[in-house]
């Protein structure tokens, strides 16, 4: 266990691998529990649902612990593992392809984070575009 994990890990969570299914379903626990946490996941859905220029065919990559669904239901759910309430499950890096489709046409990819990591540094401009353009105007 790293000194990040043992001063930044949640007593919930510590111990256990990132990948471990488990600890999607603590992380949602301590997400809905948490005001502060709560409030902010909510803050981030609903600017990142009043950017998206249509409503339909978004895929959220990373989904696990997130509840973005209460607010955007027909939203396409993603995780590398079996979870609760993730109908797709599928691994983000071997989705080139989709996600480069998905820029240019159909899918609004809603996971930043991830996606940036995924694609590489020089993916943040072309997702802040595509995320914040309403903002932005």
């Amino acid at each position: 266990m790293s000194i990040l994990d043992k001063i930044l890990g949640h007593p919930l969570t510590r111990g256990l691998s990132v990948d471990d299914p488990r600890t999607t379903l603590l992380r949602r626990s301590i997400i809905q529990d948490k005001a502060f946490l709560h409030a902010l996941y909510t803050e981030w859905y609903k600017r990142i649902i009043g950017a998206l220029p249509q409503k339909n065919e978004v895929l959220e990559l990373g989904s696990g612990a997130g509840f973005l669904q209460q607010f955007l239901p027909e939203v396409i759910t993603s995780e590398v593992f079996e979870t609760p309430g993730v109908r797709l499950i599928a691994d983000a890096c071997a989705l080139h392809a989709l996600i480069a489709v998905a820029i240019a046409t159909v899918l609004q990819i809603t996971s930043l984070a991830v996606a940036i990591i995924m694609v590489g540094p020089g993916a943040f401009g072309i997702f802040k575009r595509m995320l914040f353009q309403k903002n932005a105007a």
